[in-house]
């Protein structure tokens, strides 16, 4: 069965506030692939996996409501990224984590789209520790 998208909720620790949020992207944390290739080696590169996952960037699209509060840059904090309920289970899938906001932009304008400001929060997991994923139950 598909997962439902509808219903996902986002709240900073310490920023704290209400966001009606759009968007969000995918989170990744790649392990490093390190070259092992030698001098003796005549047929192709050699490759070995990395042990350290690596916490990626990503991006937060929030609709821009003038009169709320953006979270603060820099301030390290947890971000709890809470899933949909889903159908015949008691809890959602959590994803927590320490980071900070890396950026948050202004709305973008066009004369060509009468659709809603937003704007976008990037936000970076510290890894320290590292993100815990709470499966749905």
């Amino acid at each position: 069965m598909c997962e439902l998208q509808q219903g996902v909720t986002v709240l900073f620790s310490v920023s704290g506030g209400t966001m009606e949020v759009l968007s969000i992207d995918s989170f990744s944390a790649p392990i490093p692939v390190i070259d092992n290739t030698d001098v003796a080696s005549t047929n192709s590169r050699k490759k070995k996996p990395g042990q350290l996952q690596d916490p990626q960037q990503f991006k937060i699209t929030c609709r821009n409501i003038g009169h709320k509060a953006k979270p603060a840059k820099g301030v390290v904090q947890d971000l709890t990224i809470t899933h949909p309920l889903q159908p015949g289970k008691a809890t959602p899938e959590i994803l927590d984590g320490s980071g900070f906001v890396v950026d948050v932009t202004t709305p973008s304008f066009s004369s060509d789209s009468e659709a809603r400001q937003t704007y976008d929060i990037i936000w970076q997991y510290d890894g320290d520790p590292f993100p815990t994923r709470t499966m749905a139950a």
